[in-house]
């Protein structure tokens, strides 16, 4: 999930922090894709208007040298 598209759901950095109980510090120390289980919260939170998208979680195969 991405973090500008959260913002833009809720109208600002600020409210995005409301709602989900952090402080606006928080929020900007996020990536660019939110953190998995932020990702889910905000699903739940939106009654599922903003949804988790699975390729943004799904794990990279690791190639040893």
């Amino acid at each position: 999930m991405q973090k500008r598209e959260v913002i833009k759901y809720f109208g600002s950095v600020q409210k995005m922090a409301d709602a989900l109980g952090v402080t606006r510090q928080m929020i900007y120390l996020y990536d660019d894709i939110l953190p998995e289980m932020i990702a889910y919260k905000i699903e739940v939170i939106t009654n599922g208007a903003l949804r988790v998208v699975g390729s943004d979680y799904e794990i990279k195969e690791m190639k040893w040298k």
